[in-house]
């Protein structure tokens, strides 16, 4: 496959934005305002702008954190990862998804974590968060679960995840919200 026929296909999917790569809080910043005005054109509420606005910004913030693959630039090790945005169902709603190579001794943390959240309500999902940040205490070492937490707070539907084996000691971890 050549990359028009990328490029085509992702046209196709009326995708928004797709990113793979290396990701930096300078490379969020930016590109959280390149969204932000594509969606304010498209003439989207700011309700689902904030929204995607969070979301986005905490699949960002994992992979900088998490990524098991990492790249080295201005003596900062960055996290290396991967992040689409599309319309879907008449754009109806958005699907934001990302996905990283994490180690697998991780992978069972972040799947209970996950299952757990998946597993509340709207109401005992903001409960769980107070406690969580009264606590202090995380599935992460720099918070990715309440980031977990606040996806789920904003999405529409149920967070989805998968774990691919990579290797024997790295799983691709993939993440979908819809809101």
């Amino acid at each position: 496959m050549n990359l028009y026929d990328i490029e085509k296909e992702l046209y196709s999917d009326d995708v928004i934005f797709t990113f793979s790569g290396i990701v930096s809080y300078n490379f969020l910043t930016s590109t959280s305002m390149v969204i932000k005005k594509d969606l304010e054109a498209s003439g989207e509420s700011s309700k689902r702008m904030m929204n995607l606005f969070g979301i986005t910004t905490e699949m960002f913030q994992n992979i900088m954190n998490y990524s098991a693959k990492r790249a080295t630039i201005d003596n900062k090790t960055l996290g290396i990862g991967t992040c689409v945005i599309k319309r879907c169902e008449n754009k109806e709603y958005l699907i934001i998804s990302s996905g990283n190579i994490i180690f697998k001794k991780d992978e069972d943390k972040i799947r209970k974590r996950l299952d757990k959240i998946i597993s509340l309500d709207k109401d005992s999902l903001k409960k769980f968060y107070k406690e969580q940040r009264r606590l202090g205490s995380d599935a992460h070492d720099n918070g990715a679960g309440l980031g977990f937490i606040e996806m789920a707070k904003k999405s529409d539907e149920k967070i989805k995840y998968i774990f691919d084996d990579v290797d024997q000691i790295h799983s691709y971890f993939e993440l979908e919200v819809r809101i």
